[in-house]
């Protein structure tokens, strides 16, 4: 993994998305998550694995 971004546009939006680069890929892997998902976990774990 090269970098990774969580993306939503705002309270009112129902889905989120979580892009995930990879070495040697030009696009990133993309995942959406509907609003009751558990996309703001993910996020802590990707980071806490990073720093």
């Amino acid at each position: 993994m090269v970098s990774f971004a969580k993306e939503s546009a705002g309270h009112f939006d129902l889905e989120s998305e979580l892009k995930i680069w990879m070495r040697g890929q030009s696009d990133p892997l993309t995942f959406e998550f509907k609003k009751d998902s558990s996309i703001d976990e993910i996020y802590r774990i990707l980071s806490s694995a990073v720093l």
